[in-house]
């Protein structure tokens, strides 16, 4: 049985994967892939950079979105697609 915490973990690891933050190896390889995942996100998103799913970082992952990822998969470059 899971904890609530490894749960929560997975579904913004999940969030993370889906919107070019991290690429499926670094979901399973360690903690630190996905802090630098979070990281990306609250620079690209202009937030304080923690590392952490802190509540404004969690607010900004809730709102709706169009469900493209944030960086290109062809460059790799960052591109804010539908905001």
């Amino acid at each position: 049985m899971r904890s609530s915490n490894q749960l929560f973990h997975r579904k913004f690891s999940k969030f993370l994967l889906k919107h070019g933050y991290l690429n499926g190896k670094q979901t399973r390889r360690s903690n630190v892939n996905i802090t630098g995942a979070i990281l990306g996100f609250q620079r690209f998103y202009k937030l304080e950079q923690t590392g952490k799913l802190d509540n404004e970082t969690l607010r900004e992952m809730r709102r709706p979105r169009c469900g493209n990822p944030d960086f290109g998969r062809r460059s790799g470059k960052m591109r804010k697609f539908c905001l």
